[in-house]
Formats: structure tokens, C-alpha cells, sequence
């Protein structure tokens, strides 16, 4: 569980240093921003 929490924190770091939304990746993949906030 911690490898996986983890690998979140390091995805999160790295979408909002280059200014990725949850709702601008929604929009492009047409996931839930919800759903990608899990």
C-alpha cells in the first residue's frame, strides 16, 4: 500500500509542475476528474 501511495504522490507532484488539472486530464481522456482524484 505505501509503494502505491507513493507513486500517487509522485504523479500528483509531477501533473501540477506542469500545470495539469484533474479536470483538464478529465476532459482529454474523458475519465471522471473523480475518478482520477481516487
Amino acid at each position: 500500500m505505501k509503494d502505491t501511495q507513493n507513486l500517487g504522490n509522485l504523479i500528483k507532484q509531477q501533473r501540477r509542475r506542469i500545470g495539469l488539472t484533474l479536470e483538464a486530464i478529465a476532459a482529454k481522456s474523458g475519465v471522471s476528474p473523480t475518478h482520477l482524484s481516487r
